[in-house]
């Protein structure tokens, strides 16, 4: 007689579908069509029409564009990078230092105080992007 093997893990998959579905409906499905509709000329009343990477090429090649762009990569770096790095430093040095004095406990507390103000902004930033 052959013998199932039990696992905890066994039919937690059918919970990963809803989360799977919203991520392509929201996510995937409109990054793509956003693509697509980059390579075009459309307002948004007639049919598109097909220009390849010429929306491209007037993009790189308008210095306002390029400005922008790069102080958003500035932003980016500076609001979500440094911030990130200085929190996970802060979080680390709390545990060591002060998990040595007061015990884990008192330091998981002020690590998750020191670290969640830092993540909570990139994460913020990426529901609304």
């Amino acid at each position: 007689m052959k013998q199932k093997s039990f696992s905890p893990y066994r039919g937690y998959g059918l919970f990963l579908v809803p989360g799977v579905l919203a991520f392509l409906t929201f996510i995937v499905i409109p990054f793509v069509a956003n693509i697509g509709i980059s390579f075009t000329k459309w307002r948004g009343v007639r049919a598109p029409e097909w220009v390849g990477i010429e929306n491209y090429e007037k993009a790189f090649s308008d210095a306002v564009f390029i400005s922008a762009f790069r102080n958003n990569l500035t932003l980016i770096v500076g609001m979500t990078i440094i911030p990130t790095i200085i929190g996970l430093f802060l979080a680390t040095f709390l545990f060591d230092y002060i998990a040595s004095r007061f015990g884990k406990t008192v330091a998981s507390f002020f690590r998750a105080g020191f670290y969640l103000p830092q993540i909570m902004p990139v994460v913020v930033a990426a529901v609304v992007w």
